[in-house]
């Protein structure tokens, strides 16, 4: 099929065309248990529609969170949608288990005003199932770019909600 085209909304955009991001990274340890969440810093000052932050909430299912309410959320729905969660980043958002397989790391790499920070869901199982999924979300300090990376999916996304949704839910992409 076709690409869709999807138009800029304020500054942020689909680039289908962005080259494959994959950095390495060691990261200390995220969410270790079933829909959970994790506050950590990020290194550095990252705009997200506008708002400066310091930290965010690493979700066991596959989001980057900027608010706390919703934040561990395994329930996925349409992008935008005003209900919890809001402010957050969908790298593959599914009902994810940690406790069955795989891992969630995060590390701030490079150096200031370039830092990237990284968060690496790897090999991590959708509940209930034997499927696998590895994929990365990449907040960058220079330009407040938002990279999300899939390197394998047992589903093939099929079952998860990929994008950013505004802190007040009402836009998305």
């Amino acid at each position: 099929p076709v690409d869709p085209v999807v138009t800029p909304f304020q500054h942020y955009v689909l680039d289908t065309t962005a080259a494959f991001d994959n950095p390495v990274i060691a990261g200390s340890p995220g969410p270790s248990t079933n829909d959970s969440s994790l506050l950590v810093p990020i290194g550095f000052t990252f705009s997200f529609w506008g708002v400066p932050y310091t930290t965010v909430r690493i979700s066991s299912n596959g989001i980057l969170a900027f608010d706390q309410a919703g934040a561990s959320e395994g329930n996925n729905t349409c992008i935008p949608d005003v209900g919890a969660p809001n402010g957050f980043i969908a790298g593959y958002w599914a009902n994810l288990d940690v406790t069955t397989g795989g891992q969630i790391r995060y590390e701030t790499i490079g150096t200031a005003p370039n830092r990237r920070f990284v968060v690496h869901w790897n090999n991590v199982v959708d509940f209930g199932t034997n499927e696998i999924e590895n994929f990365k979300v990449i907040l960058d300090e220079a330009t407040s770019m938002v990279s999300s990376t899939v390197l394998s999916s047992g589903y093939g996304g099929t079952i998860s909600t990929r994008g950013l949704e505004r802190q007040d839910g009402l836009a998305g992409i």
